[in-house]
Formats: structure tokens, sequence, C-alpha cells
């Protein structure tokens, strides 16, 4: 008897970031051939994203009347792309318009403190996250260029360079937050980094952000925290050297960077961006 496991570790597949997992259990006919893992989630926000699928086979072998469940294979490989399905057109219907109660305005004109519809807000779980690495702060999600991962913050500005937040060794790292910044995102400088990869995951499309008009339709970024969302609103992106003052601590103003972490000559791409407003859960 053998039983096929497919599991979605990547925590980004519904819009409560919890695993998705599916298995079957068959009986081999012959010595090749195929088994159907069928997986159920809500794909509503997932339409030009990638969804990778890992796998495991396991054996049930009967030794001394004790059943034992062997694992035959395993497929774990993020950047296997047969095993990624792109999702190009997600079918919705349009939501009807609901009234709602006129916004506190603060001085600068912008809403203080109010909370979105409750189906517009992502729900992480960040007990469960935790659960997997206690590093995990945050969540950030930028809809214009694919960005929606865990935020760790380590020790250090090195160690999350080579490790994923589920602590595996992996070239694609992790996005992570300054060792220099708080936890909780109330730095008034607050600096994020990740790798320029070449399969468009991680920051390798900051670069898009370097087109005006890109900016002001996609320039929307979400942080997720444990207790409050933060929206910013990107207002330049151009490169930098590795020794720019950008990366120093300062409290001239109040922003976010968000920075490729590898360099070509020298030069790193940079995102900057302004708040725009906090939102209670």
């Amino acid at each position: 008897m053998l039983r096929v496991c497919g599991i979605d570790l990547r925590l980004s597949v519904t819009r409560r970031r919890k695993p998705v997992t599916a298995e079957m259990t068959f009986q081999p006919e012959n010595a090749e051939g195929t088994a159907d893992v069928i997986f159920n989630f809500d794909a509503e926000a997932l339409k030009g994203h990638g969804v990778v699928v890992f796998e495991k086979l396991y054996m049930t072998v009967k030794k001394e009347d004790r059943e034992k469940e062997v694992e035959l294979a395993n497929n774990e490989d993020i950047e296997t792309e047969s095993q990624t399905v792109k999702l190009t057109e997600v079918p919705t219907e349009p939501e009807k318009p609901a009234d709602t109660p006129d916004a506190e305005i603060d001085p600068k004109g912008q809403p203080r403190n109010q909370k979105e519809p409750e189906e517009e807000l992502p729900e992480i779980d960040f007990d469960g996250l935790r659960a997997i690495n206690e590093d995990i702060v945050a969540w950030i999600q930028i809809l214009g260029i694919g960005v929606d991962y865990p935020v760790v913050q380590g020790k250090d500005n090195e160690h999350y360079l080579h490790y994923t937040f589920d602590g595996k060794a992996n070239k694609a790292g992790s996005i992570f937050l300054d060792y220099r910044n708080r936890s909780d995102f109330t730095d008034s400088k607050v600096i994020l980094y990740g790798h320029n990869m070449k399969d468009g995951s991680m920051f390798s499309n900051l670069k898009k952000y370097q087109d005006a008009g890109f900016r002001k339709e996609q320039g929307r970024v979400f942080i997720y925290l444990p207790e409050k969302i933060l929206t910013y609103e990107v207002i330049e992106c151009r490169g930098i050297t590795e020794r720019n003052s950008v990366y120093e601590m300062d409290n001239k103003e109040k922003q976010m960077i968000l920075s490729i972490c590898s360099s070509i000559a020298n030069i790193r791409m940079i995102v900057k961006c302004t708040m725009e407003g906090e939102y209670e859960h």
C-alpha cells in the first residue's frame, strides 16, 4: 500500500497563510504510473502568482504483525519548475458596494486608525508561524510585484541571507528586518532586505518601481504585525552603494527602506516608502 502526500510549505496559498495539505492512499497495479492528489483552497488572492507543491511518497510495510510507513521519495525543491503552477485567471464575483461610516481624519487628511473591511484583510496566523520560527516578526505583502512573505529578524544581518524563514539552508534566504530595528516597526527608519533572485521571487522585482507610472499604480506596501497593519506608499526607487547613508539608523524622517542584499558593481537597488496609515486588527 502506498500513500502520497502533497504539502505546500510556502504558507502563502491562502489568505490565512496556513499550510495546505492533501494526501491519498492507493494500491499500485504496475511498476510505473501516476496518482492524483487534489488540493482545495481559496485562490482568489493568487492571480499572477506561482504555487509550488512539495511531495512525499510513503509505503506501508508489515513487520512482526506491525505496520510501519517508510518514506520512499520526496520532492521539496522550491526551484523545481515542473512542480510550479502559474495561476493566470481566478474567477471572482464583483462585490456589492457597502455603506461605510465617515472615517476619522488626521491633520494631514489621512484616515486615522481605521479598520479596513474584514474580507479584505488577510489573517496571519502568527502563533503558527512562531511555532515554526520565533524569529518571525511580521509579514510583508506587495501585490504589485508578487511579494508575499514572512519577515524574520536575526541577531545580525548575515544569517538570513542563507536561511529560509523555517530554518532551512537556501540561496534564496529570507526577507529580513535589520537587526538594529525594533521588531514592532516603531523606529523612524525601518530597513528590510531580500535577495535579487533570477526566478522573480523575494525582492527581485523592486526594480519595477523605477517607472513612475508603475509606482503610482502598484506602489502600496502592507506590513502585517500581530496587533496591527501598516500601509506604506512607494515614493522612490534607485541604485545606491553599499556604504550609502540610507543604511544609517537616523531619525531625520519616518520611512521604510526595502533593499536588495546583494549588489552588482557595488550598486544595490533600494525602494523608499512613507507610511500611509495604521490599522488595528
